[in-house]
């Protein structure tokens, strides 16, 4: 089987490593799961949007099993050239999904982290910052996995939402909350803003290549 993600192992004082509420310490983790059943399907849906890009245009073989997994398509191999191009066709649907949740994910974020007042000295606000970027991706993934829900027929939507439940026991995600030890903000004159806008800088290059590359 092509499927496998290899994640951060986590301490066992994550005890059933479902979602932490509360926790606002610099490192601390906000979300956590490892292999389990309560893996939000948008999270899951683009892990696997993830691996299957990664092989779209590196190893065909390997992309097509994946798709074979995902919709439930035994002996992949033995394929009509055919069908191999009509389930290449779905995988080609999904790539381009995971392309656009890119694209968008970057533009809110830059709406978020590249506005005027998110370049704020003031550590807990620039941090606050990056944390709502982190978690406005939630939207943007919910989004595409019912675009894509809508877009199947009704014997590959099922396969593919009973895929997805058993592929969240491969996949390990840590949210952990954006700001550093006190130790660097007093070490690092105006820490906080420059983190940033530096972040800022790599989003907006990132926006503008995904955009070039045809993200949308």
């Amino acid at each position: 089987m092509y499927l496998q993600i290899i994640g951060l192992a986590l301490g066992a004082a994550l005890g059933a490593a479902t979602p932490l509420a509360g926790t606002d310490q610099p490192g601390a983790i906000r979300e956590a799961y490892s292999g389990e059943s309560t893996l939000p399907d948008a999270i899951a849906y683009v892990e696997y949007l993830r691996l299957l890009a990664d092989f779209e245009s590196t190893n065909s073989r390997a992309f097509l099993h994946l798709l074979g997994d995902a919709f439930g398509v035994a002996r992949v191999d033995e394929l009509s050239p055919d069908q191999a191009r009509r389930l290449a066709a779905r995988g080609t649907m999904l790539t381009n999904h995971y392309r656009s949740i890119r694209l968008e994910e970057a533009e809110l974020k830059i709406r978020i982290l590249c506005a005027p007042d998110s370049f704020d000295n003031r550590p807990a606000k620039a941090y606050r910052a990056l944390n709502a970027a982190d978690d406005v991706t939630s939207t943007v993934r919910n989004k595409y996995l019912l675009i894509a829900l809508s877009e199947l027929g009704g014997d590959e939507r099922l396969a593919f939402t009973a895929f997805l439940d058993n592929f969240k026991k491969s996949v390990t995600y840590v949210k952990t909350d954006n700001r550093p030890d006190a130790g660097i903000e007093g070490a690092v004159p105006n820490h906080a803003a420059d983190h940033v806008k530096a972040i800022c800088q790599t989003l907006e290059a990132d926006y503008h290549s995904l955009a070039r590359q045809g993200g949308r």
